[in-house]
């Protein structure tokens, strides 16, 4: 079912040149953004890679944190263990993905060029489709998420590509289009499973376009399916496993095989639209389930909507506005198409170049470039992850855990119980110049690394006296059971937590049909040592912040609660840490945790006055 194509009224010579200028300027514009920030998913995605690199476990299927309970696939896992295996460190895999989303953006025009109807004027000609790659560069920063180094990032290479050879369907048929379409939107959803939506166009658009769909349909259904098996064989099958579970199995098959039936019915009317009505039947579409997705995502029952669900529409949506910057060579299309897609970019900044939310040292918002050496210095001093679940202190303690769990040996799931604790700042030039000047000068003691001007790490070896690897996670008053924080899997280590048994803690808590606690009740071992003035740092507000509530076995000095508890030398049994899981007014996203770690306890010396200064919360500071 051939269209009419566009005439070749452009130099393939002139297309390479704005195609390398389009490349360019996307790589230098997506190059400003700021390196990922330490995120679970992130540090979840690089530890399941360092286990494929390191061979301790083969993919199966990818990530944890599924789309609508279906299991990822491996693609994007396997693309950071290559990146590994090459030597690439964060920032090389960031010049990388810059790399791909840059030529994506180059591919995005010249396929453009290629597709939109042809115009006798040479300036629409010429830069209508600049502007439909412009648009496309100014939804990636929104879509993709960034500046988060996770799955999104990577899902334009395929999305755009599959576009491209739809469009190519709809307008000449081909059966190598269809094929190569079935290809992409498998591999999309090997990505992230948010390419469903696409996936959905192309089961309609094979049999409505394809020149013999007979062939063409089974086909393309029976390569798309070798395509997942290939990428992700224990994924799939896990998938379909779920949705039979779910009993959606069947359901689903009826929508595909209902609107593959649809393509095949309606391929006579379609057939006799020319080539630019065909597109904007496509382009219209599918920017009505784009608007479909908004609509239904501001019902207060719907998932909040976030920039990846509608990254399988930003090819459609570049196109549209390169299409109506062609419109009847009318230049007052064209301009007002330009600055629509200026706008856009210089909207994208503020996605690019998020505002920065470090308030130091309380909350560090470490990037995962800037914690690169922090990594390097721990295991240069052989510090394995399960030692460092029982030494390690400071604001972010988990988060900082949990992106460990790839750069550091995994270590025993039975270490040794601490003798010193590690405390890990984040301080910015005049706060670590006053904190060092009350700090020991011994450089075994105290380590400093200055990461840039406004920042500095600052590694402190403290007394170690609550014990964490014998804490204890409590229901309600005395009914309390031990649990166990180390494991060796770097994969559970990427998400800190804590298991009774081989359970996680939550399921305890919760056991014989136990409501949700509306508080959580961690008990710390406190044994003799020096004198030490104990601290929980914490950016929650007051009715959620962690607090001392209660010491066993020896009389507090200071009045409880407090986010403060002093130690003398002497002092030994149990200190019970607790906080609110709902806030004052029964809101549980404002005490909102993720995972089920115990707190931090920061040790310091009765004479590091301006380092508790710093670390205390703000409503603590007048607290006795």
């Amino acid at each position: 079912m051939p269209g009419s194509a566009p005439h070749a009224t452009v130099s393939s010579w002139g297309r390479g040149r704005t195609a390398s200028l389009v490349f360019v300027v996307t790589w230098l514009w997506l190059w400003v953004r700021p390196s990922s920030p330490l995120q679970e998913d992130t540090s979840r995605d690089l530890a399941f890679a360092r286990e494929l690199v390191d061979g301790t476990q083969l993919h199966l299927h990818g990530a944890w944190a599924s789309f609508a309970a279906l299991h990822q696939g491996t693609t994007w896992i396997d693309f950071l263990a290559l990146c590994q295996l090459a030597g690439l460190g964060i920032s090389g895999i960031e010049i990388v993905l810059t790399t791909l989303l840059a030529a994506t953006v180059a591919v995005a025009y010249l396929g453009f060029a290629r597709l939109l109807p042809d115009r006798a004027d040479p300036l629409v000609r010429a830069l209508a489709p600049v502007v439909g790659a412009v648009t496309v560069l100014a939804a990636l920063p929104m879509t993709c998420e960034m500046p988060l180094l996770w799955q999104p990032i990577l899902l334009p290479v395929p999305i755009v590509l599959a576009h491209l050879c739809l469009w190519r369907l709809l307008r000449d048929g081909a059966l190598i289009d269809a094929l190569a379409l079935a290809v992409l939107c498998s591999f999309a959803l090997d990505v992230h499973v948010v390419s469903l939506g696409l996936a959905m166009l192309a089961v309609v658009a094979v049999p409505l376009a394809s020149d013999r769909p007979w062939l063409a349909t089974p086909a393309s259904l029976a390569l798309a399916l070798a395509t997942l098996a290939l990428c992700s064989p224990a994924a799939i099958t896990g998938n379909f496993g779920i949705l039979r579970e779910q009993g959606w199995l069947v359901p689903i098959s009826v929508v595909l095989a209902a609107a593959a039936l649809v393509g095949a019915l309606v391929r006579g009317r379609f057939a006799a639209l020319g080539w630019e009505a065909r597109l904007r039947v496509a382009l219209g579409g599918e920017l009505m389930v784009m608007a479909s997705i908004i609509a239904a995502s501001l019902h207060p029952a719907t998932p909040a909507l976030t920039g990846r669900y509608l990254l399988p529409f930003v090819p459609a949506v570049g196109f549209a506005v390169g299409l109506a910057a062609s419109r009847t060579n009318s230049r007052v299309s064209l301009l007002g198409s330009t600055a629509l897609a200026l706008v856009l970019v210089v909207a994208s900044r503020s996605w690019l170049r998020p505002d920065n939310a470090r308030a130091l040292p309380i909350y560090p918002a470490w990037r995962v470039d800037e914690f690169e050496p922090v990594a390097e210095l721990l295991r240069e001093r052989g510090l394995t992850w399960t030692e460092l679940a029982g030494r390690l202190q400071g604001p972010s303690h988990a988060m900082v855990l949990s992106h460990l769990s790839s750069l550091v040996d995994p270590g025993s799931p039975d270490p040794a119980h601490a003798e010193s604790g590690l405390v890990l700042v984040a301080l910015d030039g005049e706060q670590a110049e006053q904190v060092l000047d009350e700090l020991p000068r011994d450089p075994e003691l105290v380590t400093t690394l200055e990461l840039d001007d406004e920042l500095h790490a600052v590694l402190l070896q403290t007394s170690a006296r609550a014990d964490r690897l014998g804490v204890e996670l409590c229901r309600d008053g005395r009914d309390c059971t031990a649990v166990s924080i180390a494991t060796d899997s770097r994969t559970h280590q990427a998400h800190p937590n804590t298991w009774v048994g081989r359970a996680p803690g939550h399921q305890w808590l919760t056991a014989d049909g136990r409501a949700q606690p509306e508080q959580l009740l961690w008990r710390f071992p406190i044994s003799p040592g020096p004198r030490a003035v104990l601290l929980l740092s914490t950016t929650l507000s007051e009715p959620c912040a962690w607090s001392f509530v209660a010491a066993e076995g020896f009389e507090p000095s200071t009045p409880l609660p407090s986010p403060l508890l002093q130690l003398d030398e002497d002092d030994s049994g149990f200190v019970l840490v607790s906080r609110r899981l709902v806030d004052d007014h029964d809101d549980q996203s404002a005490c909102g945790e993720h995972g089920l770690f115990p707190p931090s306890i920061i040790e310091t010396a009765p004479e590091w006055v301006r380092l508790r200064e710093l670390l205390t919360p703000a409503w603590a500071v007048h607290q006795p």
